[in-house]
């Protein structure tokens, strides 16, 4: 019964455990997935508008300047007096400002001109009218510009965490693995454009700072994680506790079956045990008759009956005492004492046994399992087949297996011949005796010497019992 309120509670926590999975899996793939778009997006922008992050402020409405809506804005919202004749439309001096120059010295890296003074051509400029207007502040991020596999400039002014060597170190890697898109250093988000210039095919390699994004996603993945534990660990404590309760209906049940099964077998010998001595007594009177003979099978077959009732009661408590035992010397002489009933039944045995086999267990509960299981072989044996019976050590296991050919067994795994009461066609023949509850006994007793026993028919109509024990 604990056994199987183990498998009960295993149940219960590996569907649980599925579940959390799967949610916790889902969740923060798609967290992930958001992290990579929303850097992706920012990506597209830059490379939108040529290497560098588009100004949302370019849309707004500054001093000085007219809206086709409202007119003429000024600093207190006021519309500002009419200009004089003739004054600049710039500066409030009258001043005119000096013009700006053609293009930045060498070296210098604004807007997006690298050292040797090329500039990227003009991309179409994103519409930056749903994005924040802190969005080009709070981005951190680089460009790198290319003409096929070499670098030609970089654009730097939005990130200090990047030198420019490490700028060119990563570029000169992605291109060498030929890459458009990934990660470097699992911080930065990069993707490869190319365009086409006056001057041929040129590109483009912009990367984004993705590091703090990346290290929320990861905390959050350790918190999901750390949280779908914790209430695994209190959903494994109170199915634990509730199981108890849950299996209190069934342990008294089986209790009860218990105490019947052991009270029905001692009612039973009385009555058995006078039947027994009432056949003898007609026989002394009057010779053996095949009533009397076949009243005293019927005894034997009821009181054989009994015998495994009890065992299989007793077996279940699980109160057995375990001890070292040579298994090779017991499954020898066993084996000697069913050489005769083979024989007469037309089964000769083929024997291979591996010596000096020692195993924990309990030695009067072996030899009844080796006298059960070839008690099931020559019963359900096909007519003047051989049956064999195999004895080898495999690593750290003991390996005790009998095998006979028998009509109807099925193809496959046959464990249910172990259920208690169970029977096939063939065991059903009263001629047998079968009981169905031979093989339940043999495996209450492989199980309490912590071993495992299975019945599997490679082909059909024949079956292999395997009992695995742990050497010492």
């Amino acid at each position: 019964m604990n056994k199987l309120r183990r498998r009960f509670i295993l149940a219960a926590m590996l569907s649980l455990f599925a579940v959390l999975t799967a949610i916790v899996a889902g969740m923060n793939i798609l967290n992930y997935v958001g992290v990579v778009d929303s850097a992706d997006q920012a990506i597209k922008m830059i490379i939108d508008n040529g290497g560098t992050f588009p100004d949302p402020m370019n849309n707004a409405i500054t001093p000085g300047q007219t809206d086709p809506q409202k007119g003429t804005a000024s600093l207190d919202g006021q519309t500002p007096p009419p200009k004089p004749e003739g004054g600049s439309s710039d500066i409030s001096d009258g001043e005119t400002p000096p013009p700006k120059p053609e293009g930045d010295a060498a070296g210098q890296s604004g807007n997006g001109i690298s050292g040797n003074g090329e500039v990227p051509p003009e991309l179409p400029t994103e519409d930056m009218s749903d994005i924040s207007a802190e969005a080009p502040y709070e981005t951190r991020y680089f460009t790198v510009y290319i003409k096929g596999e070499d670098v030609v400039g970089t654009h730097m002014d939005n990130i200090a965490a990047v030198s420019y060597d490490e700028a060119l170190s990563y570029a000169k890697d992605i291109l060498k693995e030929g890459k458009t898109s990934g990660f470097v250093d699992n911080t930065y988000r990069y993707k490869k454009c190319s365009y086409t210039s006056q001057d041929g095919s040129d590109g483009m390699i912009v990367f984004v700072d993705c590091n703090k994004r990346l290290e929320a996603f990861v905390s959050g993945v350790w918190i999901s994680v750390i949280v779908s534990a914790s209430g695994l660990l209190v959903v494994f404590l109170l199915v634990w506790f509730s199981s108890k309760l849950v299996f209190k209906p069934v342990w008294e049940s089986e209790k009860k079956q218990k105490q019947f099964l052991t009270d029905a077998s001692h009612e039973l010998k009385t009555p058995l045990a006078i039947i027994e001595a009432n056949t003898e007594v007609m026989e002394i009177e009057s010779g053996e008759t095949k009533w009397t003979k076949s009243t005293k099978h019927q005894v034997d077959r009821l009181s054989d009956l009994i015998a495994q009732m009890v065992d299989l009661t007793r077996l279940g408590e699980g109160e057995t005492e375990l001890s070292e035992i040579a298994l090779s010397s017991i499954v020898s002489e066993s084996i000697e004492n069913y050489q005769a009933p083979a024989e007469v039944s037309s089964h000769p045995l083929d024997i291979h046994i591996t010596k000096d086999l020692f195993i924990r267990a309990n030695e009067k509960n072996i030899r009844r399992l080796i006298g059960l299981l070839m008690d099931n072989a020559i019963k359900y044996a096909d007519p003047e087949s051989a049956i064999k019976v195999n004895l080898i050590q495999r690593g750290k296991k003991v390996i005790f297996t009998v095998y006979n050919k028998a009509k109807g067994i099925k193809k496959g795994n046959n464990d249910i011949l172990f259920e208690r009461f169970y029977r096939a066609d063939a065991s059903r023949n009263s001629e047998t005796g079968g009981s169905g509850i031979g093989l339940a006994v043999a495996r209450s007793i492989v199980e309490g010497a912590k071993g495992k026993i299975s019945a599997y028919s490679e082909e059909g109509d024949e079956l292999m019992i395997t009992v695995i024990f742990r050497v010492m």
